[in-house]
């Protein structure tokens, strides 16, 4: 029979009907279930599946259904339980063709069926979807601190991670990204530890890795940046060590230097920093790193009171990007001993020269040796001493290796002390003799003229000769004669004056001097 409105319309009044009347069940039983449980949870209840049942209390449980007929509803990962209608003589009054989405929520009860769990189902509603969800809670905390952006985050990888939505698991990492950031932002720049641990949580929560070492440096450079000043060697230490547990490339020395890098990072280091990649952040690790040793060795210099090549050494050592500093220092190290190279000990004069000749300066090494060895010809001359004339001759000939520096040296000290015979014997190991009176080389000697009191004691035995033989043995004439008439002798004495030695001959014989004979001569 024909009422004039078709089945289907009769069929879609009665179940707006049944929806308007099962939502307001739904909402009154709702309030009796408590709290909603997820498919997920669900799924991970399973073992309590049968004490579900057995207790038989209202259970809400929403999720995304996969399979939805008139008569069977199955939830996305939950394949294995059943949800059917409570009364098996209607099917679900919902068409899943007017749903917006596929998330919805039953609420009903765990039953028993052939040995097998079963949930009737005695209200449903659609449920916005995570998507609709995460808008909105994320909306809700717009304003809230970190914690509220980590919940919501590990509700999104969770619902991500069960559902494989990759879409959801993306949101959830930004969601993680900006609680670190909130977090970060509450973080004064020196909290440098409470920075390294927030930059475990990119690890955490899957975060890339790129962004927890850029918060790093970050924490770092600010560290640096807040403390350069008026950090102890202690505070800076620590700093370093830090750094290399954290950063990796503190510890490689860039080899060569990149000043036109390290340039660019000093004028914009975080800027520099995010838009590198990882090869030059390894660079920039070390030239953050290398600028805190370099401040290091500065505070333990200042603190031991290093000399200036330990502490040119130390920078080389800790910090070799800075060589041309330790090159400085060392140069004005030097430069100030040689200036003041009159007072250094011997020992000290030749490791200062040693450094002058390993830096390719032995101009300067022979300059502080000279100055110092001059010093000393100044202080043994004032206190006189033989024996220091003798060390101080031997200093020009090892250190300075000059030879007429050292003559000069042992002649003053045989005209002070002609007695003592190392004296004479230095100077005859430098090729001098005593000739006329005077210390020469032998090649002046030979050049002299005969020396009249030379021939005269050199010549054999010259007692009992005439005056004609002792003429021509010196081959001169006296410079003066002196007579003497003395108990009926005649005593006659020439002299001979030659370049400040003088010789005396001495004759004595008859008054009329025909027969003087030379008895005594004396030089």
């Amino acid at each position: 029979m024909t009422t004039g409105v078709s089945r289907t319309a009769r069929m879609g009044v009665r179940n707006a009907a049944t929806i308007v009347a099962l939502t307001v069940l739904f909402g009154s039983a709702a309030a009796r279930a408590g709290d909603t449980i997820s498919i997920p949870q669900l799924v991970e209840q399973r073992s309590k599946w049968s004490d579900f049942a057995t207790k038989g209390a209202p259970i809400k449980v929403e999720g995304r259904y996969s399979n939805f007929s008139p008569k069977l509803l199955r939830f996305v990962k939950c394949d294995d339980l059943n949800f059917v209608w409570h009364d098996e003589e209607q099917s679900f009054p919902i068409d899943p063709a007017n749903l917006r989405g596929r998330t919805i929520e039953v609420y009903g009860r765990f039953v028993m069926q052939l040995g097998k769990n079963l949930f009737r189902v005695d209200g449903l509603r659609e449920m916005p979807s995570d998507e609709e969800t995460l808008r909105s809670r994320k909306s809700a905390i717009r304003d809230a601190p970190a914690a509220g952006w980590y919940a919501l985050g590990d509700w999104a990888l969770a619902r991500g991670t069960f559902y494989s939505d990759v879409d959801l698991e993306n949101e959830a990492r930004q969601l993680f990204a900006e609680g670190i950031q909130r977090e970060l932002r509450s973080l004064s720049d020196d909290a440098l530890e409470a920075k390294v641990r927030l930059s475990e949580k990119f690890r955490t929560y899957g975060l890339p890795d790129s962004d927890r070492i850029a918060l790093l440096h970050d924490a770092f450079s600010h560290r640096w940046l807040g403390t350069k000043r008026n950090a102890s060697a202690a505070e800076l230490s620590q700093l370093c060590d830090r750094m290399a547990e954290n950063l990796r490339g503190c510890l490689t020395p860039l080899d060569p230097p990149e000043p036109a890098l390290a340039d660019r990072y000093d004028r914009e280091p975080s800027g520099l920093y995010r838009d590198s990649g990882t090869a030059t952040r390894l660079k920039l690790n070390r030239i953050l790193y290398a600028e805190i040793r370099y401040a290091y060795v500065q505070a333990v210099a200042r603190q031991k009171n290093l000399d200036g090549l330990q502490h040119a050494d130390a920078i080389d050592r800790e910090a070799p990007e800075f060589h041309a500093q330790a090159e400085k220092l060392r140069e004005t190290t030097l430069d100030e001993r040689l200036a003041a190279a009159a007072t250094l000990s011997r020992s000290d004069i030749l490791k200062l020269a040693e450094c002058f000749v390993q830096r390719g300066q032995p101009e300067k090494a022979m300059q502080a040796k000279q100055v110092w060895v001059l010093a000393g010809d100044e202080r043994l001359r004032k206190e006189g001493r033989p024996d220091d004339f003798i060390q101080a001759a031997r200093e020009h000939q090892t250190l300075l290796e000059d030879k007429e520096g050292a003559v000069k040296l042992l002649i003053e000290a045989y005209e002070r002390s002609p007695e003592m015979k190392e004296i004479s014997e230095q100077l005859r190991r430098l090729g001098y003799t005593r000739a006329a009176g005077r210390w020469l080389t032998r090649a002046e000697a030979a050049a002299l003229p005969p020396d009249p009191a030379k021939e005269a004691t050199e010549g054999g035995p010259r007692m009992g000769m005439s005056r004609d033989q002792i003429q021509k043995v010196l081959a001169s004439r006296p410079d003066s004669v002196t007579r003497v008439i003395s108990a009926g002798q005649l005593n006659e004495v020439w002299i001979y004056e030659n370049g400040g030695t003088r010789l005396a001959v001495h004759f004595l014989g008859s008054i009329d001097g025909h027969d003087l004979k030379v008895v005594k001569l004396v030089q």
